[in-house]
């Protein structure tokens, strides 16, 4: 989950000015080096940076509405090395939610540098298998 970002003066970028100030910061568009040739050719490695602030935009509408009072069960998967998104404010979140049932799994993310993708053919091939036994136990298992 996206809750907060490691940098939160990114997300300045929503306000006023906020498309001037990231064009002049990063430019017309990020690119990044894909780490395998799978994920070069799968995956997007150059976008507007102008599509970073609607991503900004997306979290502070998702922030806003939350059901921190939720019926349902809730398993959350991420990486306290992620660089992507906070860990932090993903354990920050999740003090907060009341429901039923709240799980959480660290998944180990060593063979990506930003420790973002923890699962998948192309970047945690050894991972799925696990990740995926954890999602159908969490389904399976009877609600507290």
């Amino acid at each position: 989950p996206n809750y907060g970002l490691p940098d939160e003066g990114a997300r300045r970028a929503t306000g006023p000015a906020g498309k001037l100030l990231m064009r002049l910061a990063a430019g017309e568009s990020y690119s990044w080096e894909p780490a395998n040739e799978a994920q070069g050719l799968y995956w997007a490695t150059t976008y507007p940076t102008s599509s970073v602030i609607e991503m900004l935009r997306l979290m502070d509408r998702v922030d806003a509405s939350l059901p921190l009072e939720s019926p349902q069960r809730w398993l959350v998967i991420y990486s306290d090395q992620d660089d992507v998104v906070s860990p932090q404010a993903i354990r920050d979140t999740l003090k907060q939610v009341n429901a039923r049932d709240v799980q959480t799994l660290l998944v180990d993310t060593s063979n990506d540098t930003s420790h973002h993708v923890f699962t998948g053919d192309i970047m945690a091939p050894h991972s799925t298998a696990d990740t995926v036994a954890a999602i159908v136990d969490f389904i399976r298992r009877p609600v507290p």
